[in-house]
């Protein structure tokens, strides 16, 4: 499911040459982003850095399931279960 959002927005609108060149780009920068997830939510006894992480993933994931859902709507639809999981996680990390 995770990559079917990126083919329909990459096949939609050009690649990365075309319209949906800032939704991937959100996209990549969203993936960076997701690699301290891990160590930060298992390993932090400080929950600041966590909430920040948190706080900038959401806010990131937002955008770009705005973008793709400006691309093609079952794009950014697909955003939205993660949206909820990342809320939930949040929630149970603090």
């Amino acid at each position: 499911m995770l990559l079917c959002f990126i083919y329909l927005a990459y096949t939609n609108r050009g690649g990365f040459r075309g319209k949906a060149k800032i939704a991937l780009g959100l996209y990549r920068v969203h993936l960076v982003l997701s690699w301290p997830w891990n160590p930060i939510f298992f390993g932090a006894d400080n929950f600041t850095p966590f909430t920040i992480l948190m706080a900038t993933l959401w806010g990131i994931a937002a955008t770009t399931a705005r973008c793709f859902f400006v691309i093609n709507t079952t794009a950014g639809l697909l955003m939205f279960p993660y949206m909820s999981s990342s809320t939930i996680a949040t929630v149970i990390g603090r």
